[in-house]
């Protein structure tokens, strides 16, 4: 056998294992919380209910980089709209407010969106 198949299947076998150490750990997880009273709680045991909950419930990592691009996109899209109501207008302080109305533009049509997909998520 090659090297390469014997070590596809050490890593087929460790993704095996992994997973049942997960399953394991999530039965035993929701067995604990089945039975977790708040008000007896020690320490350790809130402890262990937190990590159950992060284990059973995970949440999504806060990523701000969407919105970082999110506002250079608006920011462009600014600059090229001020620019064309600049060169249409032939006035720059049409051209400003035309930018800053294209800017707020780009933020409602994203705010708009983003609740849709909430509301979608949300029914599903």
């Amino acid at each position: 056998m090659s090297t390469a198949a014997t070590a596809a299947i050490v890593a087929a076998n460790s993704a095996n294992i992994s997973s049942a150490n997960t399953r394991r750990q999530k039965h035993e997880c929701e067995s604990f919380m089945d039975g977790y009273v708040h008000e007896i709680a020690t320490t350790g045991d809130i402890q262990a209910y937190a990590e159950c909950a992060d284990l059973l419930y995970p949440q999504a990592e806060s990523d701000y980089s969407g919105v970082a691009i999110l506002f250079l996109i608006s920011v462009v899209i600014g600059v090229i709209g001020g620019v064309f109501h600049t060169f249409k207008d032939r006035d720059l302080g049409l051209g400003i407010l035309g930018g800053a109305l294209w800017f707020l533009i780009t933020w409602c049509v994203y705010i708009f969106v983003t609740l849709i997909a909430l509301a979608i998520q949300y029914l599903m």
